[in-house]
C-alpha cells in the first residue's frame, strides 16, 4: 500500500527532486564499503605479481579499474532486468 502511494506520488513528478539526494547518499554509502575493498584486493592481488613498488601501483589501478567496470555492468544488467521483471 505504502510503495503505491509513494510510487503515485514520484510518477506525479511531485516527489523526484527530493529523491535525487537521498538515492546518491544510499550508492554512495553502498559504494563507500566496496571502494575499501576494491583498493585491498587491487593491491593484493598486483603485489603477488611484482615486486617494485611502481609495477605494483600500476597493476592495481588496472585491476581495480577492471574490478570496478565488472560491478558496474552488472550493477547494469540488474537495472535493466528489473524493469522487465
Amino acid at each position: 500500500m505504502l510503495e503505491a502511494n509513494v510510487l503515485e506520488f514520484w510518477l506525479a513528478g511531485e516527489g523526484l527532486r527530493p529523491a535525487v539526494p537521498v538515492v546518491m547518499a544510499v550508492l554512495l554509502g553502498r559504494l563507500g564499503y566496496s571502494l575499501p575493498l576494491v583498493v585491498a584486493i587491487s593491491l593484493v592481488y598486483a603485489a603477488t605479481r611484482h615486486e617494485a613498488t611502481r609495477p605494483i601501483l600500476e597493476h592495481a589501478a588496472r585491476f581495480a579499474f577492471w574490478v570496478l567496470a565488472f560491478m558496474v555492468l552488472v550493477y547494469l544488467v540488474m537495472a535493466v532486468t528489473r524493469f522487465w521483471l
